[in-house]
């Protein structure tokens, strides 16, 4: 009979003759298993007897976890059972939400986790950029939410005056270089001529705050379109400033047309890539 510590074959699957539920063999002559309802001692840590994942023990006699791939009703939001933190779930089982410190991929351009709009992100986790209303500290000295404000030309509060750098004005519409000489004509400005350290490093900022990390490129008005190997500022100027990217210089590729490329320097580029244009003129 069960119980007695014989197993009879066909009859039994064990036999330990005793009563205790946790060992391999239950009361009943049954192999312990995984869903039986009993926890097998030091084999599962849990088991509950059911087929449901979204409670306090897994199907495996595992206990519910934030990282196994089921949400743990009551307790988790989500459990993609990952260690990314830039998708749709974090690693603590809470959704994505700006503003939590990790950048959504596909759906976040920057999530510095503070609510601050002084900085590289603002807090619709948007990168910052001139005419976005706020003041980007060590970037833009104004910024009124326009950037063809006449009091804030290019979030730079004095420019175009004696012994002020230009007032420089990145259009963010795309156009061919062609194009870009005409939108700025039409604008009342020039495209970008740059002659020194100083207003590269500006024209450099006013780039890269569009897409903070990115060697975003915008044109300028360098380029060797009249004479091959000879290069003018379409503003006329005789300004011999150059700030030549790595294997920028040379015009290797029979390309006539000069982008700056933030925190990389100048590249000539195909004429008719559409890029962000760099405008300048005086102070409206």
């Amino acid at each position: 009979m069960c119980g007695d510590g014989i197993v009879r074959p066909g009859f039994e699957q064990c036999d330990d003759g005793n009563a205790v539920e946790t060992d391999a063999c239950l009361s009943s002559c049954i192999l312990a298993t995984c869903g039986d309802g009993i926890v097998h001692a030091g084999v599962e840590v849990c088991d509950d007897g059911n087929q449901s994942n979204s409670d306090a023990c897994r199907t495996n006699c595992v206990a519910a976890a934030c990282g196994d791939g089921f949400v743990y009703e009551g307790f988790e939001r989500c459990d993609d059972g990952d260690a990314s933190n830039s998708n749709a779930c974090l690693t603590t089982c809470e959704p994505a939400a700006c503003g939590d410190g990790f950048v959504w991929g596909g759906v976040e351009a920057c999530d510095d986790g503070n609510s601050s709009n002084t900085d590289k992100c603002l807090n619709t986790c948007v990168a910052p950029r001139c005419g976005d209303g706020f003041i980007q500290e060590g970037v833009e000295q104004c910024d009124s939410g326009a950037v063809m404000d006449p009091n804030c030309r290019a979030c730079i509060a004095e420019c175009g005056g004696p012994g002020q750098p230009p007032c420089y004005v990145v259009l963010h519409a795309p156009y061919e270089w062609a194009e870009a000489v005409t939108q700025c004509v039409d604008a009342g400005m020039t495209l970008a001529t740059i002659t020194s350290a100083a207003e590269y490093a500006i024209v450099d900022a006013l780039l890269g705050a569009l897409r903070p990390g990115d060697k975003v490129e915008g044109w300028i008005g360098l380029n060797d379109r009249v004479d091959e190997g000879v290069e003018r500022w379409v503003s006329g100027s005789n300004s011999t400033y150059r700030k030549w990217g790595v294997g920028g210089s040379g015009n290797n590729a029979g390309f006539d047309c000069v982008a700056h490329v933030a925190t990389d320097g100048w590249h000539f580029a195909e004429c008719r890539k559409p890029l962000p244009v760099v405008c300048e003129g005086p102070r409206l």
